[in-house]
């Protein structure tokens, strides 16, 4: 997941770890010592984070699905950490 170094989710050790706490940000930590990677700040509460390669670089991208106020999905480039896309839609809350 992180373009800088060894560290990809998914991948052999280390493995990144990527979070949604129920606040706004999504957290991206190294899986080997729980350091902070990155981070990106969302318009609201995450609710749901998956992963997977959506632009076909290798390097997985992240899902978030925020809830519930902006019933919103954003997906972030695992590489550059920027929003690739934005899609406001129903969501069900849990």
């Amino acid at each position: 997941m992180y373009g800088g170094g060894d560290h990809v989710v998914g991948g052999l050790p280390p493995v990144d770890v990527v979070v949604g706490t129920g606040t706004s940000i999504v957290w991206v930590l190294d899986g080997e010592g729980g350091v902070v990677l990155w981070s990106y700040s969302c318009p609201a509460a995450v609710e749901h984070v998956e992963l997977l390669d959506v632009n076909g670089d290798k390097i997985l991208d992240i899902a978030a699905g925020i809830a519930p106020s902006s019933r919103q999905v954003i997906m972030i480039d695992g590489d550059t950490q920027l929003e690739l896309w934005s899609l406001s839609m129903e969501i069900a809350s849990n």
